[in-house]
């Protein structure tokens, strides 16, 4: 059996409340580690002042193109900040594809090793480029 103490146990992110018993939600292992990618696309880099290279710089690219260019240097992006400020995965791959039913959403696919475990882990972040027209409030 694998030890899995290494990937945590911890308040769950974002906050909230267990409605049974009214305390805080934990949550542990491999959500952890999930929770913890999320907490750094969604850190803004120079967000926190006590930890000012935490997180990463997604957000620049809101309102950019989607092209190739584009989405390679963004997906490189997310693969340098993930690998810096999360330790307990390995061998990171980004692929990131425009989503079909969603105008302006990006899909970014991340795939993962656990570190002490070898095992497999995946997480599709939503990232919307630009806002959606309100077809009601068009001029004409």
């Amino acid at each position: 059996m694998v030890e899995k103490d290494f990937m945590g146990i911890g308040m769950h992110f974002p906050p909230e409340i267990d409605k049974a018993s009214g305390r805080f939600k934990t949550s542990a292992y491999e959500d952890k580690i999930k929770e913890s990618i999320l907490l750094i696309l969604k850190t803004q880099r120079g967000e926190r002042l006590t930890l000012p290279q935490f997180g990463g710089s997604i957000n620049n690219y809101v309102f950019t193109n989607t092209d190739t260019t584009t989405l390679n240097l963004m997906a490189n992006s997310i693969k340098k900040v993930l690998t810096k400020n999360e330790k307990r995965m390995k061998d990171v791959k980004i692929k990131i594809l425009q989503d079909k039913t969603e105008v302006g959403r990006l899909n970014v696919d991340i795939n993962y090793l656990v570190t002490q475990s070898d095992m497999p882990g995946n997480l599709v972040f939503p990232f919307y480029l630009e806002g959606v027209e309100d077809k009601d409030n068009e001029d004409e």
